[in-house]
């Protein structure tokens, strides 16, 4: 089984022709593994939040992973299918980042991505 850690970044906005969201210490495109306090999604996107954030976690900024596949996973989002939408009450998330674990694995992501992340890790089949 593929493994990836996770390391936590202050990630940036900028322009570029690649990527908008840069590692604030290096200015470089994020990278899967790269994992951060998505400051705006709560300030812009709040209903992108699930209610298990709100009831565990709300103390911290929501955090963000890039994945394996390069798309971005709000570890404190709500869960999404391609047939009903956003659903649930969203992911258990315990620990500190980057050592993170979501109870459930994270099996209904955007981009088809399958796989867990448990203490800080992401495992993948």
């Amino acid at each position: 089984m593929p493994t990836l850690a996770c390391r936590l970044v202050e990630m940036e906005y900028r322009q570029s022709k690649r990527s908008s969201m840069a590692d604030r210490a290096t200015h470089r495109p994020l990278r899967p593994g790269d994992m951060f306090y998505h400051h705006r999604v709560l300030e812009r996107f709040p209903a992108w939040l699930a209610p298990n954030y709100r009831r565990q976690n709300a103390h911290r900024p929501p955090l963000a992973v890039i994945l394996p596949d390069t798309t971005l996973f709000l570890v404190d989002g709500l869960q999404y299918d391609s047939g009903s939408g956003y659903y649930g009450d969203g992911y258990t998330v315990r620990g500190d980042a980057p050592r993170l674990t979501i109870s459930e694995p994270i099996s209904d992501h955007p981009s088809g991505w399958t796989g867990w992340l448990r203490d800080g890790v992401l495992e993948w089949e």
